[in-house]
């Protein structure tokens, strides 16, 4: 049985140009982005911001931008735009933005494995950039277990 990935992202078609497999548009129906809550001053740290960190983190986006992160009708969070995301690099960017996580999404990155990533990503994915990816989840993984060790558990998960 294959587990469910650790975030949540809207499906998006791919569609193959003479050289570069190029991903289509998607549509989504959205409450604001976060440059909008940013601008408006109402993003604090709400949770979706913070699993938004690990994600980052995760797919090794090099150019997260706030236009690229949407909220949806019913405030769920949506990443969007993945062009420049899944690099190769086994480090993390900003291992300091990890402050906090989801009881249940920690879980999950810690169950997840590469299979279940190649089962999902087999047609977008090289096998170095699942490699990647892994490596990067056995990082935040590791992280967030120091933080709990230093911390405690109530004051890393929520």
């Amino acid at each position: 049985m294959v587990s469910q990935p650790p975030f949540s992202l809207p499906h998006v078609e791919y569609r193959s140009s003479s050289r570069y497999a190029a991903r289509s548009r998607c549509s989504l129906s959205h409450r604001s982005t976060q440059q909008d809550r940013f601008h408006s001053g109402g993003l604090g740290a709400c949770r979706g911001c913070i699993q938004n960190c690990g994600h980052t983190e995760l797919v090794c986006d090099i150019d997260p931008t706030l236009t690229n992160v949407l909220i949806g009708e019913d405030w769920t969070i949506w990443r969007v735009d993945f062009s420049r995301a899944f690099r190769t690099s086994k480090n993390l960017h900003e291992p300091k933005n990890l402050v906090k996580c989801d009881h249940q999404l920690f879980d999950r990155l810690k169950t997840f494995s590469a299979s279940d990533l190649a089962e999902k990503t087999k047609r977008y994915l090289s096998k170095e950039e699942i490699n990647s990816v892994m490596a990067r989840r056995d990082k935040i993984v590791a992280t967030f277990q120091t933080l709990i060790a230093q911390k405690g558990e109530k004051e890393v998960l929520y």
